[in-house]
């Protein structure tokens, strides 16, 4: 006993056309990422180095989702082109011939009356805000960490720091309290100070 089955071509065609709107979108959003990732500005000094790194992820994500576009276009294709097939239209009313190569299906003709399926909000592809980078008040915020972490805790004597904290002195092999080593410092710091 054989089995049967009912295709609806209409929901067949309207998967078909639900692919090409995705298709689309997936376009969209490789076009984004091509304009929009790749290292154009901002990549200087130290961040040159990685510039390359970021146009290469750039172009291998473009490259990826180049993939998907081609993938949805296909089968938005073939769904139509099954749709016309289950209708038992003749398969000349519906293909497209290509005017140069004669004899060379290079489409299918809409099928008529898809049933329609929403392929979502399209994506916001407004590039985000350029904003220059406050450097001044990057250093500041830093020198401000580093101020509060060499001021004295309670109970050391002002302007004392931890002999653990402070800098030593390669020539003397003492802590340098609030300053940077030195080659050339006497070794004549207090005991507390003295590499035990």
């Amino acid at each position: 006993m054989g089995e049967s089955f009912h295709v609806e071509e209409e929901h067949l065609a309207g998967f078909a056309v639900l692919c090409s709107d995705l298709s689309v979108q997936a376009a969209g959003v490789m076009g984004h990422v091509s304009n929009e990732a790749k290292a154009e500005s901002g990549f200087t000094g130290l961040m040159e180095l990685v510039k390359p790194a970021v146009d290469q992820y750039a172009h291998l994500t473009g490259v990826r989702i180049a993939n998907r576009v081609d993938l949805l276009t296909a089968m938005g294709t073939e769904l139509n082109r099954a749709a016309w097939d289950y209708s038992g239209a003749d398969r000349k009313s519906y293909e497209e011939i290509s005017p140069i190569m004669p004899g060379q299906v290079t489409g299918y003709k809409d099928f008529p009356g898809p049933v329609g399926y929403s392929a979502g909000t399209a994506p916001a592809l407004e590039p985000p805000a350029l904003e220059e980078a406050d450097i001044r008040a990057i250093l500041d915020e830093v020198a401000a960490r580093s101020t509060r972490s060499t001021t004295p805790s309670r109970g050391s004597p002002a302007g004392a720091l931890s002999p653990r904290s402070s800098p030593r002195c390669r020539a003397t092999g003492t802590r340098s309290p609030g300053r940077a080593p030195c080659s050339s410092r006497p070794a004549t710091e207090p005991s507390r100070w003295r590499r035990t």
